[in-house]
């Protein structure tokens, strides 16, 4: 009979799947970024929790904005790579919001919104230290519309998403295709399906070749994580973490590829913690 024992304590797939990424990738595949510029006036301001103690002197960031059709309420940026619960927060007035608070390293944050009394998260974008801007309109709070500028990082996400744009479109459809068919037709489901999986293999062809062009992204770094956790991947994770550069091996996403590197074959998770069967 086979022994089962704990191997380590991992964030892994618990981050992830807590975290809203995978939400950002299965829900708003169709949903990308795109960058705008200009100066948006500075209103009021209120900061979540900061670790100070670890900041660094540039780290600062300030991020101003208009939402369309918000007259008042709150806006929300949770900072989803930090070691203790996070969330900086404003006041939205005249459609207008001020928002600061620190950005260590360039971080996939999610951004959310509370009107009448409602508290909801609508998309994933990257923060880093400085002066951004953005602007976007209630009746469309997603990826695609909402606009930054102001984040180098940022506009290499949106980049990135645009050569994606024909993969995820043609997944999101045949995903929508699946959801209706009739769960006793194997034959179109299997067909399906096969057909999903040549997307996504073409589309971690695209992460691998971005990521070898673009060693010095993090952007490239939390691609790989995202679509190379698997186990039938890992050779080529192990490959392109490799051709990393240190900065970003070293970065939030590029830690998490190199623990799921580690983990032992055969591995399934408990609770965040990684248990083998040997």
């Amino acid at each position: 009979m086979a022994k089962i024992h704990a191997c380590e304590k991992l964030k892994l797939f618990a981050d992830i799947l807590d975290s809203g990424i995978n939400s950002h990738y299965q829900k708003s595949k169709l949903l990308f970024l795109t960058v705008f510029a200009g100066m948006i006036p500075v209103f009021s301001n209120c900061t979540g929790a900061i670790d100070q103690k670890h900041a660094a002197p540039d780290s600062t960031y300030l991020l101003t904005g208009k939402i369309k059709g918000i007259h008042s309420g709150w806006i929300y940026i949770k900072h989803r790579q930090s070691s203790v619960s996070r969330v900086d927060s404003a006041r939205v007035e005249n459609e207008m919001f001020s928002i600061k608070g620190l950005a260590g390293a360039p971080e996939f944050c999610n951004m959310g919104f509370q009107t009448e009394g409602k508290k909801d998260y609508f998309f994933g974008f990257f923060l880093e230290s400085g002066q951004m801007t953005m602007t976007a309109d209630r009746d469309s709070l997603d990826d695609s519309s909402v606009k930054f500028t102001g984040s180098p990082t940022q506009n290499e996400f949106k980049e990135f998403q645009q050569s994606a744009r024909p993969i995820d479109s043609a997944s999101y459809q045949l995903q929508i295709t699946l959801d209706k068919i009739d769960p006793m037709n194997s034959v179109k489901k299997d067909s399906i399906n096969a057909a999903l999986q040549k997307l996504e293999n073409k589309r971690k062809e695209l992460i691998r070749h971005f990521a070898e062009t673009h060693p010095h992204s993090y952007v490239a770094a939390f691609e790989v994580y995202s679509y190379y956790s698997g186990e039938k991947d890992l050779v080529q994770a192990k490959q392109i973490y490799d051709s990393l550069d240190e900065q970003i091996q070293q970065s939030y996403f590029g830690k998490l590829i190199k623990t799921r590197l580690e983990i032992p074959t055969g591995s399934y998770f408990i609770h965040g913690i990684a248990r083998c069967v040997t």
